[in-house]
This record gives C-alpha cells, structure tokens and sequence, in this order.
C-alpha cells in the first residue's frame, strides 16, 4: 500500500494506535457534549493522537523526499564526464543511501532507486542484489525488469562510462 509504504512496523503502530485513540476522543467529545458536561480538560488529550499521526506522517516525507535527493544525485552522478566524477557527490550519494536503505525494504520503487545508483557507484554485485529483491515485489514494473536486463550484462570490471549510460538509459524508461 502507498500510504504505509517507506514506514516501519513500529511508526504504522502507532499510526493505527493514534487514530484508533482520536476517534475514541471524539466518540467521549461527543457524549460529553450530549451530557451536557465539561469537555476543557479533554481537548488538551486530544495533543497525544495528533502527534501519534503525526510522527509517521513526518517520516514518509522524510522517507520520499530521501529518494528525490538520491535521484539527484543520480543523475548529477551519470552526468559528469567519465574519469571526471567529483568525489563529493559520490560520498554524499553513499552517505544517503545508508539511510535511505532501512526504510526501502518494503518499496520496489526504492530499491530500483537503491540498485540505480549503486550501479552509478560501480557496485554492480550489490546492485543485482537489490534489483532481484525489487522484482520480488513487484514482478510486473517494467522499469526494474528492463534495468535487470542492463544490470545483467554488467560486471565488476565493467568500466564506469558504460554503468552510467546504463544507468541513463533506464532513467528515460522511467519517465
């Protein structure tokens, strides 16, 4: 599911705790209104489910706008000349991919994004790795059958001009 999809067992817990918990507050709001008894002491136990939606709510955007900063990089990454690549954005784009990769276990669109730009780093072993797990769960996304296709013709040896066009290449089937 797209809404849960980048979230972790325990913040999709407390996603479903915390609306389970203010629809139970308004349920009492309600009957409180009805009674005719005070409800200012339970509006500020309303905080406690807001924040409960909120954190995971926060972590999926952290989550995919993790992966539009890896494209990026990507990108910038395959852009620049062969023999050229700035050692910068190559530590950045494995800085980011270390945190990134916790939260993708669950998204096949994150790990095509994950093996992409391990095949741009030079990984190609890994990259095959991730792009299987990515087929797994999805086996019907052309995108990550047609970059296991490229991936698959690839090895370790395999110079860094030609794992960056292969990278290129399956970006233009993506968009």
């Amino acid at each position: 599911m797209k809404l849960l999809e980048g979230l972790l067992l325990y913040e999709i817990v407390l996603l479903a705790l915390g609306v389970i918990l203010f629809l139970a507050l308004v349920w009492v709001l309600v009957y409180s209104v009805l009674r005719k008894r005070g409800i200012a002491s339970l509006l500020f136990f309303f905080l406690l489910p807001v924040v409960m939606i909120g954190f995971p709510a926060i972590q999926k955007i952290k989550f995919d706008s993790g992966g539009v900063e890896i494209e990026k990089d990507i990108k910038e990454l395959v852009e620049q000349p062969a023999g050229q690549t700035s050692p910068a954005t190559a530590a950045d784009l494995k800085a980011k991919l270390g945190d990134f990769k916790a939260r993708a276990a669950n998204s096949p669109t994150a790990l095509l994004t994950i093996a992409r730009a391990e095949t741009a780093l030079g990984d190609v072993a890994q990259s095959k790795v991730t792009i299987d797990q990515a087929i797994k769960l999805n086996p019907e996304a052309p995108a990550a059958q047609d970059f296991k296709k490229r991936v698959e013709k690839l090895n370790v040896n395999t110079h860094p001009a030609i794992l960056r066009e292969a990278v290129k290449a399956n970006a233009m089937t993506i968009k």
